[in-house]
């Protein structure tokens, strides 16, 4: 019997939507009260604590939803396969599906929950690490492949894409950059500061 109720419980992976994942992303995530997550008002209450013992479970859970719709709209390009001639076409194509993946709600509310100065440790710390992995390799080829300004010294070319990039994804989240062209945006950063062609 306990089996078979338990799979009766709806997934909650799948009930999770931009409603609930805005909910989380309130100004102080102490302050959310999970109740308020469309998914109490499916199921009971005693359902939904055995899915999400707690907030920074369900801010794991909704930003992992996030990233999955994001895998599915963008892909990053391998910096091992970039050339001297595929470098700067590539990476504008890749900045080209972020922008475009961003008008989904689903999705640019990663964006929001990524850049929560109090959100517990999660997926988004994953995420940072392996993002921050990504550019840090992109960079390297694109210095082995004299694409990108050799007098910089590396480790700090990194640091200087990566809070380009964190503080441009910050600003389009914000209230500020609604309605900003994320894409002609990032074209001109890449452009004028980085020196793509």
């Amino acid at each position: 019997m306990a089996g078979a109720a338990q799979a009766d419980r709806p997934d909650p992976t799948s009930s999770l939507d931009a409603d609930g994942a805005h909910d989380v992303c309130a100004p102080r995530i102490q302050r959310h009260r999970v109740e308020r997550h469309p998914l109490r008002r499916a199921v009971p209450r005693s359902s939904f604590y055995y899915f999400f013992t707690d907030k920074a479970a369900l801010f794991d859970a909704a930003f992992s939803d996030g990233l999955t719709l994001l895998a599915e709209r963008v892909s990053p390009p391998d910096p091992a396969a970039l050339t001297t001639e595929s470098f700067w076409p590539e990476i504008f194509t890749f900045f080209d599906e972020l922008t475009a993946a961003g008008d989904d709600e689903d999705v640019a509310t990663i964006a929001t929950l990524f850049h929560m100065r109090d959100a517990p440790p999660s997926a988004s710390h994953r995420f940072e690490r392996s993002t921050r992995a990504w550019c840090q390799q992109t960079v390297h080829a694109g210095r082995e492949q004299g694409v990108l300004d050799q007098e910089i010294p590396e480790g700090l070319h990194v640091e200087l894409v990566w809070s380009v990039a964190v503080t441009l994804d910050r600003w389009l989240a914000s209230q500020a950059g609604k309605g900003a062209d994320a894409r002609q945006l990032a074209h001109t950063l890449l452009t004028r500061l980085f020196g793509a062609p």
